[in-house]
């Protein structure tokens, strides 16, 4: 008899959160005008990326392309960690329950998220959590945001990729807790043993 050991795997927007981090944390960084404005310039992009014509990875790198393009890594962090601050109550308390649950059973608990994870990892340390797999920026030489994301958008089939990449045999060594709330986490929950979908 083998004991499997188990892995519980939450999405973050929508599923720990309440709400969606990308427009809160836009919101908290640029102000009502500057956030409104943002929109506004990039809105023939998002209506597209709604309409399934443009890709939405492409469309949410070109929005915070517009607002954070040229400010330095240590700069856009601090942003992140005061938004943690300012934003703690939009934790649901399911979702915490749900993850000590799983601490206290022993799991191992990591969060998987198409949001830049410069701004998940505070909630996530918050959390207990200390393993966070999600789109990530890229920098130049100098420490400065250059727009683009280093990695691809961290949704639908490719959150089952990078955590095949960062766990490999995950399904052999691991039984598998999923838990998400949109399209974007069909693939995962299909790769789960046990999947949660809008279980908070």
């Amino acid at each position: 008899y083998y004991m499997c050991n188990t892995i519980a795997i939450f999405d973050f927007d929508g599923t720990i959160t309440k709400d969606d981090t990308l427009w809160l944390f836009l919101k908290f960084s640029m102000g009502s005008f500057g956030f409104y404005w943002v929109l506004f310039k990039n809105s023939p992009l998002l209506f597209l990326s709604l309409l399934g014509l443009f890709p939405k990875g492409k469309a949410k790198e070109q929005l915070l392309s517009s607002c954070f393009k040229g400010m330095t890594l240590f700069q856009f962090e601090r942003l992140c960690n005061r938004f943690f601050e300012t934003k703690k109550n939009i934790i649901r308390p399911e979702a915490r329950e749900a993850i000590h649950y799983h601490f206290k059973n022993g799991s191992k608990v990591i969060i998987l998220t198409a949001s830049p994870t410069n701004w998940v990892k505070p909630f996530a340390t918050s959390l207990g959590i200390s393993k966070v797999i999600g789109t990530e920026l890229e920098t130049d030489v100098k420490g400065k945001l250059t727009g683009r994301f280093s990695t691809k958008n961290c949704n639908g089939i490719e959150k089952v990729k990078r955590l095949n990449t960062e766990f490999p045999d995950l399904k052999d060594n691991f039984k598998i807790y999923a838990y998400g709330d949109s399209s974007g986490d069909k693939e995962l929950l299909a790769f789960a043993d046990y999947p949660f979908f809008k279980k908070f």
